[in-house]
């Protein structure tokens, strides 16, 4: 059992760069330029509200999350609305020109690429925008930053927007502060002048994000069955919806799974005896992962997957952490993971309140979980012999659970895979992953289904043991839990291949039931008499009960018998 833990279209090479088309008399009108690009609209234009609102706009974002179709994006979004505005692909440092301040300076630079740009500055317009894609290549530019930037974010000097695309950088700063060979103290961004992979939960951030939104996902997919491939195709909705929770809606992602699914089912498309992909589809040829991820080494999304040399153990090692803790605190001097950072493996946020901000490492997708998932079953350990039984190993790692994990957690101050907050009914989940390989060690395979999506498989299969572990959260729908490991139900299959020779359901809550609380459907033993709780009859049932703020942990048998109990730590 091998099941899959589980672009924006790349620009074509052939479209003319939009930087090149000017406008005339006839009306912009650019929805025939790309059959196959979701041209964003609410995104694009809530990002142009946010430009012009802030003088300075500072986006962040891993190796093909859609950074550059963006930022073309948003260029034909002023020239519709009549606005002057240049995109500068690449950065060449202002200390290159010939001479002058550094705002004459960055008008010789615009000027190379336009040469109608007026280098004084005198004729050009206000409220001029202009966007500046790899932008990560100014950030050691001191006459850029410490005056253009600088001034403009203060708003001073020239009448201008800036927007910043880049594929790293501090969320707070931009620039580092050993960045800077002249040492000048950086300018900062406020959760305003701020846009990475996800739209971020603070009242003053703009609501968009690089990643396509669940529409835009929709969108982008039926553009790509219908117009990229010589036999069109659908996908159905459960499909959507599992590519979409893979994905996070990563726009390289996106692309490279869509032709993945065209790929591998070419022939049945062509001879027209299939028109439409269905999620069997989708989980059947995503089971060989091999397979899979040797597919997307062609694609963009790739470049954010170290590979090769570059994946050292230390490299490993820190993309471990990130995985199993789904964040980890980021240090700049720790020189690894600045590599991971820099190279676009890893993505910066910032968590926290005003006066407790610190910045984390997380993921930029579920699908790079996956990818690590895979890398590491591909050289696994095993798994300590003292874990014969696989009640023995749910304790050990019920007893590593977090207190302060579990109440940021509740608290939505979890930020997690794709710079997303964790949502509160994960919890459980999150802190079981974590738990296990603090107990088992990084590299025994746990095979995670959890957060993939409503069609999911068990949350974990240990596959050394063949044992299955299903958690639940405050007593939702038990018996249905119950009833997938019974004939009749999704889970018995498994036991009958031997696939499965254990399995527990852990029901994870913050108070054993009482007789007064609903329970419908669930099959019941009667009345526990000693304590006053409704009592189960499947053996294979724990509780769970976390109090005192998760604190403390007290775990009872099917029929509310307590097992053991311990205070929890950090």
């Amino acid at each position: 059992m091998n099941h899959l833990r589980l672009n924006l279209l790349r620009p074509n090479h052939q479209h003319l760069p939009a930087t090149l088309i000017t406008r005339n008399s006839t009306p912009w009108d650019v929805t025939t330029r790309y059959q196959t690009r979701c041209l964003r609209q609410d995104t694009v234009s809530k990002l142009a509200a946010a430009v012009d609102s802030q003088n300075v706009i500072h986006i962040r974002g891993t190796p093909a999350s859609g950074k550059t179709v963006l930022s073309q994006l948003l260029l034909d979004y002023y020239l519709t609305n009549n606005r002057k505005v240049f995109l500068l692909e690449t950065w060449e440092p202002l200390e290159a020109s010939q001479s002058g301040d550094p705002w004459t300076r960055f008008g010789l630079h615009l000027q190379q690429k336009y040469p109608e740009f007026d280098k004084t500055w005198k004729s050009v317009p206000a409220n001029t925008v202009i966007l500046i894609d790899e932008a990560q290549g100014s950030y050691r530019d001191t006459y850029f930053w410490n005056t253009v930037i600088k001034n403009r974010r203060s708003g001073e000097d020239k009448d201008i927007k800036i927007c910043l695309f880049c594929s790293y950088g501090s969320p707070s700063t931009g620039v580092e502060e050993d960045d800077n060979e002249n040492g000048f103290t950086p300018v900062t961004f406020g959760p305003a002048q701020r846009i990475t992979l996800t739209p971020q939960l603070g009242k003053d951030s703009p609501k968009i994000g690089l990643f396509y939104t669940e529409d835009e996902f929709r969108e982008v997919v039926s553009l790509l069955t219908t117009n990229k491939f010589d036999e069109p195709f659908t996908i159905d909705k459960a499909a959507m919806d599992y590519m979409y929770d893979l994905t996070n809606g990563h726009p390289g992602g996106v692309t490279a799974i869509v032709d993945f699914l065209q790929n591998q089912h070419r022939n049945l498309l062509k001879h027209k005896k299939i028109r439409t992909i269905t999620i069997d589809h989708v989980l059947k040829v995503l089971k060989d992962e091999n397979d899979f991820f040797g597919f997307l080494a062609n694609h963009a999304v790739h470049r954010s997957f170290p590979s090769g040399q570059r994946l050292t153990s230390e490299v490993a090692g820190i993309l471990g952490k990130i995985l199993v803790n789904r964040s980890i605190p980021f240090n700049i001097n720790d020189t690894t993971m600045r590599k991971c950072y820099e190279r676009g493996w890893v993505h910066r946020i910032s968590e926290g309140q005003i006066l407790q901000i610190h910045d984390v490492a997380v993921l930029p997708s579920r699908l790079h979980e996956v990818w690590l998932e895979w890398f590491i079953g591909n050289k696994p350990k095993h798994l300590p012999d003292r874990f014969d039984q696989l009640r023995l190993l749910c304790r050990e790692v019920l007893e590593k659970f977090s207190k302060i994990t579990l109440r940021h957690a509740i608290e939505g101050k979890k930020i997690s895979t794709a710079a997303k907050p964790r949502p509160m009914e994960a919890q459980y989940q999150d802190e079981f992953y974590r738990a296990f390989y603090d107990v088992a060690g990084i590299g025994v395979p746990l095979c995670s289904e959890w957060s993939r999506s409503s069609t999911s498989q068990v949350d974990f299969y240990i596959p050394q043991k063949q044992w299955a572990i299903e958690l639940l959260r405050d007593y939702d729908h038990v018996d249905e839990h119950i009833s997938r490991f019974y004939p009749g139900g999704k889970y018995f299959p498994w036991l009958q291949e031997k696939k499965v020779v254990d399995w527990i359901i852990i029901n994870c809550a913050s108070s054993p039931p009482t007789r007064g609380m609903f329970l419908s459907d669930i099959a019941v033993i009667p009345t526990h008499p000693a304590n006053n709780i409704i009592a189960y009859s499947e053996q294979n049932l724990w509780t769970a009960v976390f109090t005192n703020g998760c604190s403390d942990l007290k775990v009872y048998d099917y029929q509310m018998r307590p097992l053991f109990s311990v205070p929890l730590h950090n």
